[in-house]
């Protein structure tokens, strides 16, 4: 899922309870500190995760769920996003760890989403699919059709990816139909574009081009990734339909864009796609100038990838540590507090041993006493 339908996706989940959610705690700091965080995620924040590390320290101190639910939410779509999959799945995790303890369908629906998505990005379709749908089981009737519309998208980006095309169409057009009927543009945009790359793959091109149209009008400025997405796809039906200019222009609009807006999660594609109309054409001194452009761009992707995954290991080893030294504090803790306790016990068995001997004296002397009193009468 794309980082525009993410956010608004996290929103709504925010807004789902926030009554509950507000209810809890010092109502005025949590929700400052709630909405710092969203804020910050909004505007891509270098704060973001100091704000959210924020909301989370403070809601476990005042046994929040709902509000640290919120904060895990949002550590875990800024990891995804750095590409730190690991850390990011593990604040997936803990979420729903915390929303099934609460008995919270509503945000254990939205973590199965959140986990899928994960899968998702790693090309572990089978496991995206299977994560997505207990998400849509789990949520049911709680969903609001904005929701339940962002998960059929995602289901039906996978089936896209599995070649399972009849599905994904289904899927598509189910999400198309909620958007359309909630008036909600950017959901359109994104329901008809997985709607026109199915077309594409099973050759139905005059469909393909009424759909492409459709999105051409509703497309503006502000959807830069909707623009991108749009100008490939017409791109592969113009050269599917012979005519390679066109095909050429299109890419080039795409790769305009991506490079201009530092959106490079397209290019390689968009690279790929134009060696693949220019080989056609013979031009072999274009063709070699993209191929270099590929070969480096791979290069750079391929050491921010490991880079991210050593920093996200590493993180997780310190993160692993501190769990190990909380716990090592928490046994020297229990440890000090088991030993009291047998200071306690042992003292307290002491103190009625010294009672019973005192005791047993005394009724010793009483004894003697009494021996010597019937003595002294014989």
């Amino acid at each position: 899922m794309n980082r525009a339908v993410c956010i608004f996706y996290l929103l709504l989940m925010l807004s789902a309870g926030a009554s509950n959610c507000y209810s809890q705690g010092n109502d005025a700091d949590l929700r400052k500190l709630d909405s710092l965080a969203f804020a910050s995620l909004e505007n891509n924040d270098s704060e973001t995760t100091k704000r959210a590390n924020n909301l989370l320290e403070e809601s476990e101190k005042q046994k929040a769920f709902l509000y640290k639910i919120n904060a895990l939410t949002i550590l875990g779509i800024v990891n995804k996003e750095k590409g730190y999959y690991v850390t990011a799945l593990n604040h997936y995790l803990e979420a729903l760890n915390t929303a099934e303890k609460i008995d919270d369908n509503p945000r254990v629906s939205a973590c199965y989403n959140n986990i899928g998505q994960i899968y998702q990005l790693q090309e572990n379709y089978v496991k995206a699919n299977e994560y997505y749908h207990t998400s849509l089981e789990i949520g049911g009737n709680l969903l609001s059709p904005l929701q339940k519309s962002i998960r059929l998208y995602n289901i039906g980006e996978v089936f896209n990816e599995m070649d399972s095309l009849e599905l994904a169409l289904t899927y598509f057009n189910n999400s198309l139909l909620i958007e359309k009927k909630a008036q909600n543009k950017e959901g359109i945009i994104y329901a008809l574009l997985g709607v026109s790359e199915v077309y594409l793959k099973i050759k139905r091109f005059t469909d393909a081009e009424i759909t492409l149209v459709e999105i051409k009008s509703l497309l503006n400025e502000y959807f830069l990734e909707e623009t991108i997405i749009y100008n490939i796809t017409s791109g592969q039906l113009s050269y599917s339909k012979e005519d390679k200019p066109k095909a050429i222009e299109k890419y080039k609009v795409a790769e305009k864009l991506s490079v201009k807006n530092e959106f490079r999660i397209y290019l390689p594609k968009i690279y790929g796609l134009i060696i693949e109309v220019l080989e056609s054409e013979g031009k072999w001194e274009e063709c070699a100038k993209y191929y270099s452009l590929k070969s480096d761009l791979a290069k750079k992707i391929n050491d921010t990838k490991v880079k991210n995954q050593l920093e996200d290991l590493t993180f997780q080893n310190e993160l692993n540590k501190k769990t190990l030294e909380i716990e090592f504090i928490q046994e020297e803790r229990d440890i000090a507090n088991n030993n009291a306790r047998l200071h306690e016990e042992i003292s307290a068995y002491s103190t009625k041993i010294t009672g019973f001997l005192i005791l047993s004296i005394l009724l010793m002397i009483a004894a003697i006493i009494f021996g010597l009193n019937y003595l002294n009468k014989k």
